[in-house]
């Protein structure tokens, strides 16, 4: 470049040349020399002369410069997991340069550069890691990749900040006449990262157990519990639920669509699960309440249950009956177990159930009628039991005798009767001798837990009553005479007895009750003498009412088969074994009139 500058007024021609190599788009390259001198021409006189200057050299400084495309990021996430960064960096100084390339630290956070061969924005196989960007030309860039590698169990919400710096290595050099104006010049993009997961909020509570009642076997327990998502972050897909059950506890019921599986032969323990959908567990969604309701098994030892004293656990990791909720973030899986844990001494259950075993009996007079009857410790523990008893309301109020064995001695109670375990008990009574045919005895027997403010089984009681009916059947004999003027056999005049007349005497001896009698003997009242006489061997006896006298023209001194017949002073007795229930004997004899 040249300038010409002109003084006329002084006559004096000033020509000022300046001189630069070409530009570039970064700017005038570094140690670019740049030069000026000047001329002047003038007159002396009439004499043109003209003067020059010494020349001024410099040279273009090394300007460091450079830009990130994008200039930041901002990205949100789940933890456990790599993400890359798509970055690229131009040179924008005047020179050619080398950037070395950092990061800051971040705890959790691990941080490289990758350099993105093919600058097509994601990681290829075979892509190296960097710590240099290499020389770059002046306006030339280099993609890269920004690799993020982030580690489990970071805190939701948690933000940082990770920031790559590039640092420019250009120095000074003289012999090229290159000064480095910003040496150590850095360059840094900044990725603003933060964590967003699901947390699930688990609580649980149980129902009241301090009383007794409330935690005996076959009583409802209630576990309440509550789901809710306080993160920041979504739930992936569905999220499950489970509570383990105690193998003393067994299943009743739950909320929400819970399923049981897993139970042993009683049904007892297992697992309780439920499934939610993701848009309950969203983020700030309502909490969701779950119930399930247990109880203290009543299932094994004969339907008894569990042991009074027994712990049973619920939500309680450490004894195998954990709660908990596993989710997923779509990256990673969680298993929660609830925060609390309960446990429980199952209560106290006192009761027995007694069982007829002989049915409804029946006896003579003075006849003992035994009762055989089981009894049934129905509690959860070993008890002992009192026997009572009371009319029942029978036409006859006689006491019974309980006893441990048939026609054993005397007792008031049963004893260490194990949980569960039946036992054998009896009661007799003793038909009194004023019992008659069709009387009834009534007993009320009662078996009574000996604890003290006993609680009764769930369903059951703390005593058991039964009465028991015994039914006298008494005999009862009724007898009645036929014959005389109305069975002449010979001798009559005019159906009259006259002196002479031989007539027949029939009497029927019937046992209208219901027990059998027996040794019974019948005889007439009025003595055959004087008047009239028995005739020998005129006896005939039906022995068993069918109406044929088997046996006929017998007399006194007669006996067999049980049967004897005597006569002496005009009496005629006839006696017989037994007479059964419902039947008759019928004997007859005649007499002579004189």
């Amino acid at each position: 470049m040249k300038l010409h500058v002109a003084a006329m007024a002084a006559g004096i021609a000033l020509l000022i040349v300046l001189v630069a190599l070409p530009a570039h788009a970064s700017g005038t390259a570094a140690g670019t020399a740049i030069s000026n001198q000047a001329s002047v021409n003038y007159n002396a006189g009439s004499n043109a002369r003209n003067a020059t200057s010494n020349t001024v050299t410099l040279y273009v400084a090394n300007m460091v410069a450079g830009a990130y495309s994008p200039p930041s990021r901002t990205d949100a996430g789940v933890d456990n997991r790599m993400v890359y960064y798509p970055v690229s960096f131009v040179n924008q100084g005047n020179r050619s340069d080398a950037f070395t390339i950092a990061f800051n630290a971040n705890t959790g956070y691990t941080v490289a550069m990758i350099n993105d061969l093919n600058k097509n924005g994601v990681f290829d196989a075979g892509e190296p890691v960097i710590t240099s960007t290499g020389t770059l030309q002046a306006d030339s860039s280099i993609a890269m990749l920004v690799r993020v590698t982030i580690a489990a169990g970071r805190p939701d919400a948690e933000a940082v900040t990770i920031t790559a710096t590039l640092t420019s290595t250009a120095a000074n050099d003289p012999p090229n006449h290159i000064t480095v104006v910003n040496p150590g010049a850095t360059f840094g993009f900044s990725i603003a990262f933060t964590v967003h997961k699901p947390v699930i909020a688990f609580s649980a509570t149980q129902s009241d157990v301090t009383a007794n009642a409330a935690r005996i076997p076959g009583a409802s327990v209630t576990y309440t519990m509550s789901l809710a998502n306080t993160g920041s972050g979504a739930v992936s897909g569905t999220s499950t639920t489970t509570f383990i059950l105690d193998p003393h506890m067994k299943y009743v019921s739950s909320t929400q669509s819970g399923a049981l599986s897993g139970a042993d032969g009683n049904g007892n323990g297992g697992t309780v699960t439920w499934t939610f959908a993701q848009a309950l567990l969203a983020p700030a969604a309502s909490a969701i309440p779950i119930a399930v309701v247990v109880q203290p098994e009543q299932v094994t030892n004969n339907g008894t249950g569990v042991a009074s004293g027994t712990t049973v656990y619920a939500m309680t990791t450490g004894n195998g009956t954990e709660t908990k909720v596993t989710y997923s973030d779509g990256v990673n899986g969680y298993s929660a177990d609830n925060a609390n844990s309960f446990n429980f001494a199952v209560g106290s259950a006192s009761g027995t159930v007694i069982t007829q075993v002989t049915p409804d009996g029946s006896g003579s007079v003075g006849d003992s009628v035994s009762y055989h009857y089981t009894l049934k410790n129905t509690g959860n523990h070993s008890d002992g039991f009192d026997l009572t008893q009371a009319d029942g309301g029978g036409s006859l109020n006689v006491a019974h005798v309980f006893s441990l064995t048939s026609g054993g001695a005397a007792v008031t109670s049963v004893t260490a009767v194990a949980q569960g375990a039946t036992v054998d008990f009896y009661a007799r009574v003793t038909i009194p001798g004023a019992a008659v045919d069709g009387n009834t005895i009534k007993r009320s027997l009662t078996a009574t837990t000996q604890t003290a403010t006993p609680t009764a089984p769930t369903g059951g009681t703390t005593s058991s009553a039964h009465v028991v009916t015994t039914t006298v059947t008494a005999p009862s004999i009724a007898i009645s005479l036929a014959g005389g003027e109305s069975d002449i056999i010979s001798g009559g005049v005019g159906g009259h007895a006259v002196p002479g007349t031989v007539m027949r005497w029939t009497v029927t001896i019937t046992n209208t009750g219901a027990g059998t009698a027996t040794s019974i003997s019948a005889s007439n009242l009025n003595a055959h003498l004087g008047s009239n006489t028995i005739v020998p061997g005129s006896f005939d006896i039906d022995p068993d009412g069918s109406g044929t006298f088997e046996i006929a023209g017998v007399g006194n001194g007669y006996s067999s088969g049980g049967i004897t017949i005597t006569t002496s002073g005009g009496i005629a007795t006839v006696t017989f074994t037994s007479i059964a229930a419902g039947h008759n004997c019928k004997y007859r004899y005649n007499v002579a009139v004189q």
